[in-house]
């Protein structure tokens, strides 16, 4: 009985370290699109205004909001339940089991929230 739980913890466990590892991938990617309205020129050279996207980073939109911060928080939240699962794989510890599942946790849904408030268009063009 012992073994089914600590297998449906481990698994738990590599899902979340998944998850952490993707979002934290799509942090650095320009998976965003600002879409800015300028001033421009056809080929008459009559003024118009043209309709442009910019790709864009979620953590270039954090830096924008200055909330980049939290997530160097979230980057040593997911460090320490890396480390505390390296020691429980070790040292076979169990009792870390729910530490180690309180930071992954935490950390996951740092992540999301994150990319959830990059998703938010704040500079205006």
């Amino acid at each position: 009985m012992k073994n089914k739980s600590i297998t449906a913890n481990n698994l738990f466990s590599s899902v979340l370290i998944i998850l952490n590892f993707v979002v934290s991938a799509l942090m650095f990617l320009p998976i965003y699109n600002d879409n800015a309205v300028l001033p421009g020129y056809d080929s008459l050279g009559n003024s118009i205004t043209v309709k442009v996207k910019y790709p864009i980073a979620p953590y270039a939109r954090l830096v924008g909001s200055r909330i980049e911060w939290i997530l160097f928080v979230a980057f040593i939240l997911f460090a320490v339940a890396l480390i505390l699962l390296v020691i429980c794989f070790i040292k076979k510890q169990t009792n870390l089991n729910k530490a180690r599942n309180i930071t992954l946790i935490t950390s996951t849904v740092l992540f999301l929230i994150l990319l959830a408030l990059a998703a938010i268009q704040t500079a205006l063009y």
